[in-house]
């Protein structure tokens, strides 16, 4: 179940305030039987939920990168773009000798099918592009991100190395007229071949992900502070 916090600008210097809302928020998850909060904090809301909410770091999201028209990102590289494009196409096509099937044998996962049921249909449900065969499916969605149009690949299921590069050939092949630069951001268990991992000093924007046990008997900190053991990409939640 996601949620989140808005306060006005004039009422955020009360924390008196803050503390209300955000342990009747706890309190009630308690009492509904959840066993964890986690979230994606962002700049303004990291102290929020390191000192308030009482979460810890589980690790940083990864971005991953397909530049395919580098002149989409910065106007100035536009005539960079013949070789962006022809390195992508390069990755895309040494691509297609990614062959692993191998499953991430992660304990706490997302629920399907009642994930894809519900999760697509937040918000804008016609921004996601949804593809399927027999084998794999995969959402992708257009959105502007740190100022730049960009295609987000959000999900891929089942999440392998095969499925998760094929994804993002389906991906380009669809919308590489609309849109120049391809983005992944999770965290995997194998190196993709059709794109590259950004460094973490270069990357625009960064995804933290921090969680807080409700319920310690039923989680183990050692199982849930290791991302790892975590399915999580940004169909987590909608973070752009």
């Amino acid at each position: 179940m996601g949620s989140d916090l808005f306060i006005k600008d004039s009422y955020r210097d009360n924390v008196s305030n803050l503390l209300s809302v955000l342990n009747a928020a706890i309190k009630n998850a308690e009492e509904v039987g959840m066993v964890a909060c986690f979230g994606f904090p962002n700049d303004n809301s990291e102290m929020v939920s390191r000192a308030f909410l009482k979460e810890k770091r589980i690790g940083l999201l990864d971005t991953y990168i397909l530049p395919y028209k580098i002149g989409d990102y910065k106007a100035s590289m536009k005539l960079l773009n013949p070789f962006s494009i022809l390195f992508s196409n390069c990755l895309l096509g040494l691509s297609h000798l990614s062959s692993s099937n191998n499953i991430a044998d992660t304990i706490i996962r997302k629920v399907r099918p009642q994930f894809e049921q519900t999760r697509f249909k937040w918000f804008n449900p016609t921004d996601y592009h949804l593809y399927q065969n027999n084998e794999m499916q995969c959402v992708w969605k257009i959105s502007a991100f740190e100022g730049v149009k960009a295609c987000f690949l959000m999900d891929v299921y089942p999440l392998t190395a095969r499925n998760f590069d094929k994804a993002v050939r389906k991906m380009v092949s669809d919308v590489k007229k609309e849109c120049g630069l391809f983005l992944y951001v999770g965290h995997l268990h194998f190196t993709p071949l059709s794109m590259v991992k950004i460094p973490r000093r270069f990357e625009p924007k960064a995804f933290r992900f921090d969680c807080r046990i409700l319920d310690k008997e039923k989680l183990s900190k050692v199982d849930v502070f290791n991302i790892d053991n975590w399915e999580v990409d940004l169909s987590s939640y909608d973070l752009l």
